[in-house]
């Protein structure tokens, strides 16, 4: 499992290093592989995701359009209610865990 993220640099730690104790903190996640990119696409690509979750609709659109057999993800944000989504539009990351262990105990 990867996280991917493009967020912008604060004071303190690095990118890598909040998004590591985000993760940790808010779902228990030890040692999470976290990649500091703005080229998802191309990881998604390279990486063969199964799923994603992006609040850029832009990032989740390309994801969708060229990593085949990616389900895809949108969280709901008024900056991104412009665009009609071909995904399914969410609330949280909390729903996009629920949804993706659903799918996974489907599959099986």
């Amino acid at each position: 499992m990867y996280f991917i993220t493009s967020r912008i640099r604060t004071e303190g730690y690095t990118i890598k290093n909040q998004s590591v104790q985000w993760l940790k903190q808010h779902f228990n996640i030890e040692n999470p592989q976290v990649i500091v990119t703005s080229y998802k696409e191309k990881f998604g690509r390279l990486l063969d995701f199964d799923y994603f979750i992006d609040d850029k609709f832009e990032n989740v659109y390309n994801m969708w359009l060229r990593v085949k057999n990616c389900i895809c993800f949108l969280v709901d944000y008024p900056h991104n209610h412009k665009y009609i989504p071909l995904v399914l539009r969410i609330d949280d990351i909390d729903e996009f865990v629920d949804l993706v262990l659903d799918d996974m105990l489907e599959k099986e």
